[in-house]
């Protein structure tokens, strides 16, 4: 007695399916696995980029980005990868997961921040995502009554600041470097101020053992150190 295809079991199944196969010629085989088995032609190419896809996420995941400088009205339409692995290797950033962040897209005209750029701002302050800001005199302006600007003597010492261009205590004139400015912030108004933002965590510890504090003095130290 023959038995419907429903009663077979998977063994027969199968064996049913390898003669259907023995049968056909080569193009016939092709039509008909691409008709009912298209899963079993595309799991290879499934697994090999899920295997890809999770180890570029493992391996994303331990990046860290231990230091954002923000940079007002730059002239750089595109950060340099260069720029920025000689301004981490200056600071004496090792780990090649660490990356510091220098980001260009805040836009000041006439004065007046462009709506995309405010939000931006707000956004990253609230999140702590900004630490350093390269400024104009507006922008200092605007946001110094805010409170948004550090106290530097929470960084830098007493005599070191004694050395500095200070500007009411949270703020430092960095305008004499014209050619560090250009060349790693793309900035070429005066006067330009270098700032942080009063909510960093200067105690975080990055996976290098760095804190946060310490990127802050070494990054001063290592552009404008000459100033002093």
């Amino acid at each position: 007695m023959r038995k419907y295809e429903s009663d077979l079991t998977r063994k027969e199944k199968r064996q049913m399916e390898i003669e259907k196969l023995k049968q056909m010629t080569f193009p016939e085989k092709l039509s008909h696995m691409w008709s009912y088995h298209k899963l079993i032609l595309f799991l290879p190419i499934i697994l090999l980029i899920l295997v890809i896809g999770t180890i570029r996420w493992i391996e994303n995941s331990r990046y860290e980005i231990v230091l954002t400088i923000g940079v007002v009205n730059s002239i750089i339409w595109d950060m340099d990868d260069s720029t920025l692995e000689s301004l981490r290797e200056q600071m004496g950033v090792q780990d090649r997961h660490s990356e510091v962040l220098i980001d260009i897209a805040y836009t000041f005209v006439d004065g007046q921040v462009n709506f995309e750029s405010e939000q931006k701002l707000a956004v990253t302050v609230a999140s702590q995502a900004l630490d350093v800001f390269i400024i104009n005199q507006q922008v200092y302006d605007d946001y110094h009554y805010h409170d948004m600007f550090m106290d530097l003597s929470n960084i830098f010492s007493e005599e070191e600041l004694a050395g500095m261009q200070i500007i009411n205590g949270n703020a430092i004139d960095i305008s004499a470097a014209i050619e560090i400015n250009e060349t790693y912030f793309g900035v070429v108004y005066q006067p330009i101020y270098f700032t942080v933002i009063a909510n960093v965590d200067l105690d975080g510890v990055n996976q290098e053992g760095m804190t946060k504090r310490e990127l802050i003095r070494r990054l001063y130290q290592e552009l404008y150190g000459f100033l002093q």
